[in-house]
């Protein structure tokens, strides 16, 4: 029976029971009648309106795929997955994210209410998320890059924020200062000699020429840090640069043995 059709003219479904597929042969043990009940969703309503699709109506003269795309987003053409983020957020969960955002543009004074109503009410659990969240790798990740492509963006209102966070706390600047002023002491060996100490003194008035003659603030960096999170450098010639400032900023502070050759090429 193998390639067998159902028995009913114009059907072509494959054969399921009976001489009949298993939509005709359902409704012969239903109602008697292998016509019976209401008509086989898809037949007799014409093929999808939609232009390309040959695939036959199903719901207001469309097959289910376009039906479907429509009731969910609106729209009959494919929505990729990437499209449902409508906030940006790539944590954004999809539909049910449209969903609130849909309800938020509605009514944003209600939406607001009701989800403090909710963090009143369960505040335990929303610190508990609010925590899980953050520690999130990948969400630390985007807060790191969102962060350093503002502040690319706006040098300027950088510099004000920071010269205001700086007046506003005078303290703890200065605390941060003496801080480090320490760790490059610590970080500095007596046996250092004086052809060192000017090596030392060469690179940081390299750094000072550099940002008189190119415009750009450039700062002595450390190549192995002096508080990194697996090895510590030294206050040491061979382990100073005058690099621009935007990159020693955005340097990472975890020390790579592939760093190793680069350590090997400074010192010979």
């Amino acid at each position: 029976m193998s390639g067998s059709i159902c028995a009913i003219v114009g059907c072509g479904r494959p054969l399921d029971t009976k001489g009949y597929c298993r939509s005709h042969y359902r409704r012969l043990w239903r109602h008697g009648d292998p016509l019976g009940g209401s008509p086989p969703r898809g037949k007799n309503l014409g093929p999808c309106f939609i232009k390309g699709c040959d695939e036959p109506s199903d719901k207001k003269g469309m097959c289910n795929a376009h039906y479907l795309r429509m009731r969910r987003y609106g729209r009959t053409d494919p929505v990729r997955r990437t499209e449902l983020n409508v906030c940006g957020n790539p944590h954004c969960p999809g539909r049910n994210g449209i969903d609130k955002h849909l309800d938020y543009a509605r009514d944003p004074e209600k939406f607001k209410a009701r989800s403090q109503k909710w963090r009143d009410d369960n505040s335990e659990r929303y610190r508990a998320n609010i925590a899980r969240y953050l520690a999130d790798e990948d969400v630390q990740k985007h807060a790191r890059e969102r962060t350093k492509k503002w502040t690319r963006s706006n040098p300027e209102r950088k510099r004000a924020m920071d010269k205001a966070f700086a007046e506003a706390n005078r303290a703890l600047v200065t605390s941060y200062k003496a801080a480090r002023r320490a760790r490059v002491l610590r970080a500095t060996p007596v046996w250092l000699t004086s052809e060192q100490w000017v090596a030392i003194r060469a690179v940081y008035s390299e750094a000072e020429s550099l940002s008189r003659e190119t415009g750009i603030r450039y700062d002595v960096d450390h190549i192995v840090p002096l508080q990194g999170k697996s090895v510590c450098g030294l206050h040491v010639p061979w382990n100073l640069r005058a690099i621009p400032r935007d990159k020693n900023n955005s340097r990472s502070r975890v020390w790579l043995s592939e760093h190793a050759d680069t350590m090997d090429d400074l010192t010979t």
